[in-house]
């Protein structure tokens, strides 16, 4: 008999609510770990980058500000529809 839970997927409504949470959750990491992406990029002489799973955006608008030609698409819609405060957007 195997006890093992098996593993199931969220539905796409259980990221609903933490949209509206996910920068300030995130703020005090997506620094960091903006600065590691750019240093890599710029190390492999990137200069067009495309974020499969974008959530709002932290790394799309960041890069975008350094001079990147950034695309971000993220599959759960409530992320596109960011609040005026979030960084990058004026």
């Amino acid at each position: 008999m195997n006890d093992t839970p098996k593993h199931q997927s969220a539905q796409y409504s259980h990221y609903d609510g933490a949209a509206a949470l996910y920068d300030s959750y995130n703020e005090s990491r997506s620094l960091k770990t903006n600065k590691v992406l750019e240093r890599v990029l710029n190390a492999a002489q990137v200069k067009t980058v495309l974020d499969l799973s974008c959530g709002t955006g932290s790394q799309v608008f960041y890069l975008a500000d350094k001079g990147y030609q950034v695309v971000g698409i993220d599959i759960i819609i409530k992320c596109w529809k960011r609040p005026p405060e979030s960084p990058g957007e004026s």
